[in-house]
């Protein structure tokens, strides 16, 4: 019998949108994941004051947009943490809960090019399979010659996922809500019908 491989995807998702789930199927199918574990951060330690949507809500999107994909899971665990949402712990606890599975964190370029200045990085690369995307400037070659540090420095697991770079950022849609413009395509129906809901309330803002 084959050990599970787990892919985990953490992020503020505020909103998510369809960046977020192309990048997570194509790591599903190109390196053969048994399924992608949604993690939404309760307070991610760089994302101090941006205005990031109430965890519930941000949680209440991800479960509709991954609903119909039967390799999609969403987690709390991290909404259920108290202070700051580090990645180290994270997969400590997965580990731990989780025992003889095989995992792969799923992150864009721009993180990987820092991902040696994030918490306890060590652990992250001892306990985790990085699979890093396209984004930003940041070319392949590029992205291959970090991870190349990065694997002599740490011994890290590191492979590249070769799909577009598509540059839809959650910030950028919170921006098109405020100004009363349209997120269709953005995001899926079902979230976009959720976010005009909870407009009317305020929480967009």
């Amino acid at each position: 019998m084959s050990i599970e491989k787990i892919g985990i995807m953490g992020g503020t998702f505020s909103p998510i949108h369809v960046g977020h789930l192309i990048l997570a199927q194509g790591a599903c199918e190109e390196y053969q994941l048994d399924k992608i574990v949604f993690l939404p951060n309760r307070q991610p330690p760089h994302k101090r004051g941006t205005g990031v949507l109430d965890e519930k809500h941000r949680a209440a999107m991800v479960k509709l947009a991954i609903s119909d994909n039967a390799h999609f899971e969403f987690s709390d665990m991290e909404l259920k943490r108290t202070g700051f949402s580090y990645t180290a712990d994270t997969l400590q606890e997965f580990c731990k809960r989780y025992p003889g599975k095989e995992y792969y964190f799923l992150v864009g370029a721009d993180s990987l090019d820092y991902i040696d200045q994030w918490y306890k990085p060590e652990t992250i690369f001892q306990l985790a399979h990085i699979l890093a995307a396209p984004r930003g400037n940041l070319t392949l070659e590029e992205m291959e010659k970090k991870a190349q540090v990065l694997r002599k420095k740490y011994g890290a697991k590191i492979s590249l996922l070769h799909q577009p770079n598509i540059e839809i950022s959650s910030n950028y849609i919170r921006g098109l809500i405020k100004k009363g413009m349209s997120i269709r395509y953005y995001v899926p129906k079902e979230v976009e019908e959720y976010i005009t809901q909870i407009a009317f309330s305020g929480a967009t803002q």
